[in-house]
């Protein structure tokens, strides 16, 4: 029973090193995709104003193309951000399937003690009839 506990201790110790990891990984995905739409907001006011001016049909091209990279590289990170998660969730159904399987194992350990306490019980009683009695024709 003891190793039992010690065993529940240890996997959930495991368990949460390995969540905080993976929720570094998220808030650092997070963070560059904040910082690729606000890239993305100042070019649009950029562009807004230069449309304003007169330009040239190659640097409206040149604008645009970079528009483009930086739309493709959020596109990436928004990516990665879903195949982190998908990563998580999968640890997570691993993490709940052995949960299970150790659930399924505690109940059955215990039906079995409770079985052998009770046969143990019904054992005693009947000695300590024998015992408390008072002669021996009323023990026979």
């Amino acid at each position: 029973m003891r190793s039992v506990f010690l065993v529940f201790c240890l996997f959930f110790a495991t368990s949460s090193l390995t969540i905080y990891a993976q929720s570094d990984k998220q808030k650092a995905l997070e963070v560059k995709r904040q910082r690729v739409l606000k890239e993305l907001n100042q070019l649009n006011a950029l562009l807004s104003i230069d449309r304003k001016k007169e330009k040239s049909v190659v640097s409206q091209v040149e604008d645009v193309n970079y528009k483009i990279r930086i739309r493709q590289n959020l596109i990436r990170i928004t990516n990665d951000q879903a195949n982190q998660l998908t990563r998580e969730i999968n640890t997570h159904q691993k993490e709940i399937k052995s949960l299970r399987a150790q659930l399924t194992e505690l109940k059955e350990d215990y039906a079995n003690m409770i079985v052998k306490s009770y046969k143990s019980k019904s054992e005693q009683s009947k000695v300590m009839f024998l015992l408390s009695s008072e002669n021996f024709k009323q023990a026979y």
